[in-house]
């Protein structure tokens, strides 16, 4: 974690089976805050996944502890079968949102950018998005040579997330 670009912490994230969160005490005066959380896996589908978020925080002395505004991009792929793959050489509807971190502040954010990569994230191609900030749908239509799908999101004033390898295509 940074404040104002300079290191606070560092430590090593293992993911548990269902527990992600992220605990945290920040100075009280008000500064930018960025948490940079990485984890792989050995896994043919989503061997890695990259979050950056970035957001601002002040707090009296005596304010109780409250929860960091992380919010994680969310998708619920149409089609997709139990060993999360996809028809090769069609589109793949994809509902996408913002979720609230339990007892964070509801702030939508300010846009919503979808992108999608068919060469494990080595470039990125814009993805039609139809919604508001926060919540809507994107169409990924992948070239019939692709193997698998990484997704990128930029919740603009929150978070950069990417999951390589998303879905596979069959």
């Amino acid at each position: 974690m940074s404040k104002d670009g300079t290191v606070l912490a560092e430590t090593t994230f293992t993911p548990l089976r269902g527990s992600s969160s992220v605990r945290a005490t920040l100075p009280p005066e008000a500064a930018t805050y960025t948490l940079f959380k990485s984890f792989e896996r050995t896994s043919a589908v989503s061997p890695k996944v990259e979050s950056l978020w970035t957001f601002r925080s002040a707090r009296p002395e005596s304010a109780e502890p409250q929860a960091l505004p992380l919010a994680p991009v969310r998708y619920m792929p149409a089609g997709l079968n139990d060993g999360n793959q996809a028809p090769k050489g069609r589109p793949t509807v994809l509902p996408v949102w913002v979720e609230r971190a339990p007892g964070a502040p509801a702030a939508a954010p300010k846009s919503l950018k979808v992108e999608a990569s068919f060469d494990d994230g080595a470039t990125w191609r814009p993805v039609p998005f139809a919604g508001k900030p926060g919540i809507g749908v994107v169409t990924v239509t992948p070239p019939g040579t692709a193997s698998f799908v990484s997704l990128r999101a930029t919740a603009v004033d929150q978070v950069v997330q990417t999951v390589v390898r998303a879905y596979q295509l069959r």
